[in-house]
């Protein structure tokens, strides 16, 4: 099968590759599409510890199964499927608690296992997801993200009448944006970099959008012209030491922050006094244990908006050009996927 594969850091390379063989619980999917995540540069470049070289990046697909091993697992053949990537040891403290984004001993698929920027995956039948017929392919490419972004707004609890700011227009900036709106979130303002982008979140409902190159005020100073006394729930999804920095000054009192960006391990400089003072909440929201169904329910009513975020589509031999413009952000682009069979 052909493969993009990063064989050392930095070092990524288009070629041919065995077809995964099967053990015991797996199943082998013929990939349809696979998106491209800004987390998968920091396995090209080096900068995730888990990272396992060589490996195939990429954890947001959607395939159909090929194969399997078991036959228990034979209702599966032929049908549309997503999977959530974690695969976990299921004994240690936090599995057996049912907390598997906390277990100490898992493997990820597209980090530690290889993913999906290929022909073909293997992974465990434990972990697949079914789709329904209201869910395209490449729609179903992005249904990881928004399995993560709603359990970052679970996590934050977004209720009825709350003011809400969405630091980040990336694509789980615009998905956090979606589910706060089904939520009961008013007045949702999203602050980012990207005219493009702000325009799709204008399109999905925001109240408001903040481009922080060309407004001539503040973040802070926007959010208290239109949420008096500041946001009831805050969320970080941008990755940025200044934007959870902000979210302390945006918050409202005894509001929630939520923490979805991932800062891949740089450090900010913060008056922990805010936090004290305002009585916030401050709920990290990694992964998306338990929202997966959610997720595509949601997709699947038409309730959140996957097939507008998606601005670029590429062929895997066209690896170079489209790591190139996702990783710069080039063309407008909001999301890149592959379109593999």
């Amino acid at each position: 099968m052909k493969a993009i594969v990063v064989e050392k850091p930095n070092r990524v390379v288009y070629k041919e590759v065995d077809i995964p063989t099967l053990s015991s619980g797996e199943v082998l999917i013929k990939l349809k599409y696979t998106a491209i995540c800004a987390t998968d540069f920091g396995v090209i470049e080096g900068r995730v510890p888990k990272a396992r070289y060589p490996i195939i990046p990429g954890h947001e697909w959607s395939g159909i199964v090929e194969e399997v091993y078991d036959k228990r697992d034979e209702y599966l053949l032929g049908k549309r499927v997503v999977a959530e990537n974690h695969i976990t040891c299921m004994r240690c403290p936090a599995c057996r608690q049912g907390k598997w984004n906390q277990c100490v001993n898992y493997d990820e698929i597209g980090f530690s296992k290889n993913g999906g920027y290929a022909e073909y995956l293997k992974t465990i039948a434990n972990n697949i997801h079914l789709l329904p017929d209201e869910i395209s392919d490449i729609e179903a490419s992005l249904i990881e993200p928004t399995a993560v972004a709603v359990y970052t707004m679970l996590r934050t609890g977004v209720q009825i009448g709350d003011n809400v700011t969405i630091l980040g227009d990336g694509p789980i900036g615009l998905l956090c944006m979606q589910i706060a709106k089904n939520m009961g979130g008013q007045k949702i303002l999203v602050s980012g970099g990207h005219d493009s982008r702000l325009k799709l979140a204008r399109k999905f409902g925001a109240y408001e959008t903040f481009n922080r190159h060309t407004d001539p005020i503040s973040i802070v100073e926007r959010v208290r012209e239109i949420h008096e006394g500041g946001s009831d729930v805050v969320i970080e999804a941008a990755g940025s030491p200044k934007a959870f920095r902000d979210a302390l000054d945006i918050a409202h009192q005894e509001a929630i922050i939520g923490i979805t960006g991932f800062c891949e391990w740089k450090e900010a400089i913060i008056q922990p006094d805010k936090i004290l003072t305002k009585n916030l909440t401050v709920r990290g929201a990694d992964a998306s244990p338990g929202t997966w169904d959610i997720a595509i329910r949601l997709v699947a009513n038409g309730k959140i908006n996957l097939r507008e975020l998606i601005s670029h589509t590429f062929q895997l031999e066209e690896c170079e050009k489209a790591l190139m413009i996702v990783k710069n952000k080039e063309d407008d682009l909001v999301k890149g996927v592959f379109k593999i069979n």
